[in-house]
């Protein structure tokens, strides 16, 4: 699948970019919200999320895809879905999530999160999907002006665990019929 922004190469992951996944995983969730949050919590939940074994049991899971955003050769973004995961009542054979998107503070502006959620939104059309959906931290505000800009609305939220923090995610979805042809 091409991007429509030539800038950014998306790929799906391989085995050998688990290291690579580990490091922007964790260097773009301390990015996105060490500041708002206590360092204790931060540092729980990066030691649990972004370890080489953690990694690499997601990777495993034939239901999970990882994307790598490159630009000049160099990875600057990732973001990972997952196959019939579901929330609220949205049936799990026809939907998929959007667990992780994040592009690295030096490189926001620069269409990478475009770029990712376009190939994201063709592999989806492409399996079928009807439905795509996400969790966003309701105090992101930039992230969820990004999703409302691409058509996601909010149907729901949940509770996301960061360390001792119970957060609260807003859930929004974005319906793929309309983009079918």
């Amino acid at each position: 699948m091409n991007t429509r922004y030539e800038q950014i190469k998306i790929k799906p992951a391989g085995k050998e970019d688990l290291a690579s996944l580990m490091d922007i995983g964790y260097t773009t969730f301390y990015e996105t919200f060490a500041e708002n949050n206590r360092a204790e919590d931060m540092a729980v939940y990066l030691a649990e999320q972004f370890h080489i074994e953690y990694i690499t049991e997601e990777f495993r899971n034939e239901k999970n895809k990882f994307l790598l955003g490159m630009k000049d050769g160099e990875l600057i973004a990732y973001a990972k879905i997952r196959e019939g995961s579901t929330a609220g009542d949205l049936p799990a054979e026809k939907v998929m999530e959007i667990e992780r998107i994040y592009v690295l503070k030096a490189f926001q502006g620069q269409k990478a999160g475009l770029a990712l959620m376009q190939y994201i939104m063709d592999y989806a059309l492409q399996k079928h999907f009807e439905t795509i959906w996400l969790g966003v931290w309701e105090h992101n505000v930039k992230a969820i002006g990004f999703y409302k800009h691409l058509g996601f609305e909010v149907f729901g939220s949940h509770v996301f665990m960061l360390g001792t923090d119970a957060q609260n995610d807003l859930l929004m979805k974005k319906e793929l019929g309309n983009l079918k042809q």
